[in-house]
């Protein structure tokens, strides 16, 4: 029996705009904060339907007190999903700042993680949510940890932690264009057709 799939994003995962605020990826819906405007963002202008994730994390900055700080991201998992593992990039000594990129999941604010791995980068932390549900995870990048990552797994947290170094956690999701960029929309002024 194989490992059960997971889904998400990493930073090179290409995400396709479905919508002003709406972005799709493999089998996950991401919703940045401030999403990317293109008259503010001439590097994005060639690329108006797709961005990577690191693009699209990269221009989510907000206004606040403190000035411009990274925007939230929310994370919409399948339906499937039993874990979720949150990888983060951070310095040596900044595990708490590691678990504090995750603000809530499904409501529920500063949830534990049930595993805490220690990766060359930083860490995983990986959580166990409630089956039968769609889980949104809601991170947001802070000064001393970065997230790379949002995957959802359909196994337990204890599973997936076990599983973690498989193939299941470590692929590179959506490294290549997204479907909806194979699209080609042909069109033909209206007035054309009434003088056929």
């Amino acid at each position: 029996e194989g490992a059960a799939p997971a889904y998400g994003w990493t930073e090179e995962t290409v995400l396709a705009r479905a919508g002003f605020q709406t972005f799709l990826g493999d089998g996950v819906v991401v919703r940045p904060q401030a999403p990317p405007r293109y008259d503010l963002a001439p590097g994005l202008r060639a690329c108006l339907t797709e961005v990577t994730a690191a693009q699209l994390a990269g221009h989510n900055r907000v206004g606040a007190v403190a000035g411009i700080v990274a925007g939230w991201l929310d994370t919409t998992l399948p339906f499937d999903t039993r874990s979720v593992a949150v990888h983060v990039r951070h310095g040596a000594g900044q595990h708490e700042s590691a678990a504090a990129v995750v603000v809530a999941i499904d409501g529920d604010d500063a949830p534990r993680p049930a595993a805490h791995i220690a990766t060359h980068e930083g860490s995983v932390l990986v959580f166990a949510v409630q089956p039968g549900t769609a889980p949104t995870v809601r991170t947001r990048d802070n000064a001393h940890a970065v997230v790379t990552g949002v995957l959802g797994h359909g196994d337990t947290a204890a599973a997936a932690e076990t599983d973690l170094n498989a193939a299941s956690f470590g692929i590179r999701l959506g490294a290549g264009p997204a479907p909806a960029a194979k699209v080609l929309i042909v069109s033909e002024p209206i007035a054309a057709e009434a003088g056929r």
